[in-house]
């Protein structure tokens, strides 16, 4: 319990949670923000349980960054545990069976629609801050997920950190041609790091000073691609397929990262 309360700093946890996208912050007054929530209920579970006090079941705000059931479907069980304020996604019309149950799920609830666009925030009476950088309109339904996924920028003090979920080539380089900046000290490699994942200017752009990448030992991908891993060379890389969840915290002045997750060897 003592852990899981809040101590004025920003805590971002990217999950373990297999070959997919799961992230859980908390802000320093204590707010908990969870983007996607990968494929297997129980895994999830166990991540959020692990981090949050056993008397806690709201989670503040929910984003859904594109309706791809590897990064959204154990969602509709933690829909039956925790309670949701509001809810983000950008409107992409989905019929699939996955995303349409999480969907009436929380349109049954009290759970605030929110549909996000590039140019949304969400500030905290903390400090801490969301923007949205990614997309600037609901992507057609015939639209290539990738294409639309909801890109964040989470900011705190001087530190911020950049999650692109499954972010395409091709929504990189829009990002760009529209004029987005997406500077951040933290970046997730896009798409776990697979052939092409990332786009050279945008990483260029970015300029991060930490790596995180999610991804499965056990993925039939074989992703990571080493070629995406030789574009990150001299900086620090952290990856959940070597030492699990990946958490780092900041003040918004210095940025602590677990170590175990850390690869040098880019293996």
């Amino acid at each position: 319990m003592a852990l899981s309360r809040p101590d004025g700093q920003l805590h971002l946890w990217f999950l373990d949670v297999g070959h997919s996208n799961a992230v859980l912050m908390q802000t320093p007054d204590g707010a908990h923000v969870l983007i996607d929530g990968g494929r297997y209920p129980t895994r999830l579970l166990t991540a959020i349980g692990d981090r949050l006090p056993y008397y806690d079941r709201e989670i503040e705000i929910l984003v859904i960054s594109h309706p791809d059931e590897w990064d959204i479907a154990a969602l509709n069980t933690l829909l039956q545990r925790y309670e949701i304020g509001a809810w983000l996604y950008h409107g992409q019309i989905n019929r699939g069976d996955v995303f349409t149950a999480i969907k009436d799920r929380l349109k049954q609830s009290d759970a605030e629609a929110v549909e996000a666009r590039a140019g949304h925030t969400v500030t905290f009476n903390d400090g801490a801050m969301i923007e949205v950088l990614h997309p600037p309109a609901a992507p057609m339904i015939s639209g290539k997920l990738g294409d639309g996924v909801i890109t964040l920028r989470v900011t705190y003090g001087d530190v911020s950190f950049l999650l692109t979920s499954d972010l395409s080539d091709a929504a990189q380089r829009a990002m760009l041609e529209r004029g987005i900046s997406p500077v951040a000290t933290v970046m997730q490699i896009p798409q776990h790091g697979s052939e092409r994942a990332l786009n050279d200017e945008f990483l260029k752009q970015v300029q991060p000073q930490v790596i995180v990448l999610q991804s499965d030992v056990a993925n039939r991908r074989g992703d990571p691609d080493p070629d995406t891993l030789a574009k990150l060379k001299g900086l620090p890389l952290f990856r959940t397929d070597k030492g699990g969840t990946v958490h780092i915290w900041t003040d918004g002045a210095t940025l602590h990262v677990n170590r175990q997750s850390l690869n040098d060897t880019r293996e």
